[in-house]
């Protein structure tokens, strides 16, 4: 786009759609990693780390204004979306309260990419997150290696990318929410470890339901546990 701007060429119209991507971050919510006790296990910690994360500078300075602020896992267009979830605050002074009462004042986060990735968005959060105190290592993988150890839980944070083309939230439940569950096919991508038996029962159960006001209310639920919990 500034190679676009900076030529001016005539005729040139940019027009631009809303997508269906929401980008996010992953964290490893398993007891352990690599054998040492896991600080994002503590919701508490996973709450620090969104509570220091300024979502609209990464929009206006990071995506030069194409993209939108995301506080939940799909947008607006997707059956399932809760127009009433509240936007988080960016409040890096409560994140370190927060990193305090976890006793993980002085928290450092492995943020893992592969070697063939840009990593402005890596290079954003770790400013802003040196606002709250927080440490940040950047870990670049060959592709092989960052995914073994994405799928071996032998990461701690890592920035993904999911777009719900059904266009229905029971999708993304099924996906990465949902408890792993190979012989099933499902939780294929919940890299995170995340496991909630409620948000199990809404993925496995929502499609059994026809009556739309009532599946909208269950995948508004399982999104909101989620916003809660915060593996994503």
């Amino acid at each position: 786009m500034d190679e676009l701007r900076r030529q001016e060429l005539p005729g040139l119209r940019v027009v631009t759609s809303d997508g269906l991507a929401v980008f996010y971050l992953a964290l490893n919510t398993r007891p352990r990693v690599e054998g040492r006790a896991n600080p994002l296990a503590d919701a508490r910690v996973r709450q620090a780390l969104e509570l220091a994360t300024d979502r609209r500078e990464i929009a206006r300075e990071g995506l030069h204004g194409f993209g939108q602020p995301a506080w939940q896992l799909v947008v607006p267009q997707v059956f399932g979306y809760d127009p009433a979830a509240p936007e988080p605050p960016y409040d890096p002074e409560r994140a370190r309260r927060l990193l305090a009462e976890a006793g993980q004042a002085g928290l450092r986060v492995r943020l893992s990419l592969r070697t063939t990735s840009p990593d402005w968005l890596e290079r954003i959060l770790a400013r802003q997150w040196a606002a709250a105190g927080i440490a940040t290592a950047v870990e670049r993988l060959e592709a092989q290696a960052y995914n073994q150890a994405l799928d071996g839980g032998r990461f701690e944070a890592t920035v993904q990318g999911y777009g719900c083309t059904t266009g229905d939230v029971g999708e993304l439940l099924s996906f990465i929410l949902r408890r792993a569950d190979a012989g099933h096919g499902l939780g294929n991508g919940n890299i995170a470890g995340y496991a909630r038996p409620e948000v199990d029962r809404i993925a496995d159960g929502n499609l059994r339901v026809f009556d739309p006001r009532e599946r909208l209310e269950m995948l508004q639920q399982a999104l909101r546990l989620a916003s809660r919990d915060l593996p994503y």
